[in-house]
């Protein structure tokens, strides 16, 4: 493809949330929880306990890569008129924040013996 012709000047891809990725994600890492939580046990000294436990994740933004630097043109009512290029690494700097992996976290807190947190 040698470039695209949209419907208005300067109109980018949109960037898409993908959920379904960190659902499927999540459901994976969910799996190891249960063996932390044994190993975590295990290294704590006599007496202590697990308090808490969190778990979040998150989604990861899809980028439009394949029409990353295709030219771009749009339709004025009268005429194909010429305007730049898709600057797809561009947009993902500026959405740097969203796209990362799927993001996974678990917190905890567990008490000692003296009741001291940590």
């Amino acid at each position: 493809m040698a470039g695209v012709i949209v419907g208005r000047e300067g109109w980018m891809p949109p960037p898409r949330q993908s959920a379904v990725n960190a659902v499927s994600g999540l459901t994976t890492r969910l799996k190891e929880i249960p063996a932390l939580v044994k190993s975590l046990r295990e290294s704590m000294p006599d007496g202590a306990s697990v308090g808490s436990i969190s778990v979040s994740a998150g989604s990861t933004t899809k980028f439009a890569g394949a029409a990353d630097r295709l030219a771009r043109w749009y339709w004025d009512g009268n005429t194909l008129v010429e305007d730049g290029f898709f600057d797809i690494r561009e947009q993902r700097m500026r959405h740097s924040a969203y796209d990362d992996p799927p993001a996974f976290e678990v917190g905890f807190s567990f008490d000692v013996p003296g009741g001291a947190e940590q």
